[in-house]
C-alpha cells in the first residue's frame, strides 16, 4: 500500500471441483493500495493433477460415474465441520493443506492485524458453513477448498471497507457466503484449469465498485533509501512483506511467520514464494514504480503467487524455475497495467494479475519440453 496509510490488497469444489485465488494496490488504503491474497495440494506428498489440490475444475467421468449417479444424493452435513478444516481455510490461500502450515498463517494474520485475522477467520468460517449446508463435496470443504474464498474476503474488507466492524463483519459473511456457489459456477466455465481465486476477486470487486475505497485517496510523501543500512534492510524486508501482503497485511514479521508455514508444507514452496516476491519487485522498481509501494509489497504479492502455482503444479526442473521467474516478472507488468486501469474506477486490482498469468503458466503443461504438471 505511501503507503504506511495505504494497504492495498487458491481444488477441487463439488467432487471436482476446483478452487480459486488474490490484489491489488494503491496508496492510502493500508497495505493494499496494492494489497493481495492465495492454493494446496491436500497433501505436499501427493499433489496429483487431479487431487485436493486447488488445481482443477473438471475431472474426467469414470466407469463408475452411472452407477455412482444411481445412488441416493446424501443429505448435506451443517455446520463448521473438524476445527482442522477451519485452519485449512487461511493455509490453502497459498496452496497449504497441513493443519499446522495453516495456524502459522493464522498467527502471522493476528501478528499484522488482529481485526483482519478475525475478519478473515469468519470469512473462511462462513464459506465452509455454506458449502456444507448446499451440499457441496464434504473432502474439498474440509480440506479448504471452499473456504480460502471467504478468508480472502474478510482480509480484503478488513482493509477496504470504512466501516463499523459490525458492518465489516456483516459484509463479510454475505461476500463470503457467496463464494461457494460461484465457485460451482465457474467450474464448467475454467475447465481443466485451477479456479485460482477467481471467485473472491468477483465477490470482493462487486463491493468495491460500488464502495470505491480509493476515491478519495491521497498518494504519502515519497519514500527514499538514505544508507546502505537502509538499503540491506530493504533488500531483505521487501520480500516478506509482499508475501504478507497477500493476505492484505503491511508486516515483514508476519510475511516470515507465513513463510514459515510455507517451509512447514514444503520447503521448495517456499523459496518459490519468496523469490516470486523479489522478482516481482525488482520488475516493479525497473518499470519505475513508486518506491514506497515495492517496498511495501504491492509489487511482489501476485507475483509470489504466480511463481508458488507452478511450485506446486509443476514437477521440480530447471525449466520449472526459468517459468516461475518469468511468471513472477511478468504478474508484475500485468499487475502494473492493471493497477492502473483499475484505478480509474478507484478499485485494487486484486489478484487478477496473479490469475491471469497463472492461467497462462498451467496451459503450457505438457506442450514445452522439461515442464510437467503433476
Amino acid at each position: 500500500m505511501a503507503l504506511a496509510a495505504v494497504r492495498p490488497v487458491f481444488v477441487s469444489v463439488t467432487r471436482s471441483t476446483a478452487a480459486l485465488s488474490r490484489a491489488c494496490t494503491t496508496p492510502a488504503l493500508g497495505t493494499w493500495a496494492g494489497r493481495t491474497v492465495s492454493r494446496a495440494a491436500c497433501s505436499s506428498g501427493a499433489l496429483g493433477r487431479t487431487g485436493c489440490v486447488r488445481a482443477l475444475a473438471t475431472k474426467p467421468p469414470d466407469n463408475g460415474d452411472a452407477e455412482e449417479q444411481s445412488r441416493p444424493t446424501p443429505e448435506p452435513e451443517y455446520g463448521l465441520g473438524p476445527p482442522e478444516g477451519l485452519l485449512r481455510n487461511v493455509g490453502q490461500v497459498i496452496f497449504m493443506d497441513k493443519p499446522a502450515a495453516g495456524s502459522l498463517a493464522l498467527i502471522g494474520l493476528a501478528i499484522g492485524d488482529p481485526y483482519l485475522a478475525g475478519l478473515g477467520f469468519a470469512g473462511g468460517a462462513t464459506a465452509t458453513v455454506t458449502a456444507r449446508a448446499v451440499g457441496f463435496d464434504e473432502e474439498a470443504t474440509d480440506n479448504g477448498l471452499m473456504g480460502y474464498n471467504g478468508v480472502l474476503v474478510g482480509c480484503a474488507f478488513s482493509q477496504f471497507l470504512a466501516v463499523s466492524p459490525p458492518v465489516a463483519l456483516a459484509a463479510t459473511v454475505a461476500g463470503a457466503a457467496a463464494t461457494a456457489p460461484l465457485a460451482a459456477v465457474l467450474k464448467p466455465l475454467c475447465g481443466k484449469v485451477p479456479q485460482w481465486t477467481l471467485a473472491f476477486n468477483a465477490a470482493t470487486l462487486s463491493a468495491l465498485l460500488y464502495t470505491r475505497p480509493f476515491a478519495d485517496s491521497v498518494p504519502g510523501p515519497p519514500a527514499s533509501i538514505d544508507s546502505n543500512y537502509e538499503l540491506l534492510n530493504a533488500v531483505l524486508d521487501t520480500p516478506f512483506v509482499g508475501i504478507s501482503q497477500i493476505f492484505v497485511v503491511d508486516n515483514v514479521v508476519s510475511g516470515n511467520v507465513i513463510a514459515l508455514g510455507l517451509l512447514v508444507q514444503q520447503p521448495s514452496w517456499a523459496f518459490h514464494a519468496v523469490g516470486g516476491s523479489a522478482v516481482g519487485a525488482l520488475t516493479g522498481l525497473m518499470m519505475g514504480a513508486p518506491l514506497d509501494e515495492v517496498l511495501h509489497g504491492l509489487w511482489g504479492f501476485n507475483s509470489a503467487l504466480t511463481a508458488l502455482s507452478v511450485a506446486v503444479f509443476y514437477e521440480p526442473s530447471r525449466q520449472t524455475y526459468v517459468l516461475a521467474g518469468a511468471g513472477a516478472a511478468v504478474t508484475a507488468v500485468v499487475f502494473g497495467g492493471l493497477k492502473t486501469a483499475l484505478g480509474a474506477f478507484a478499485v485494487p486490482a486484486l489478484t487478477l494479475p496473479f490469475c491471469a498469468v497463472a492461467t497462462g503458466c498451467y496451459l503450457l503443461g505438457d506442450h514445452v519440453p522439461g515442464l510437467k504438471l503433476r
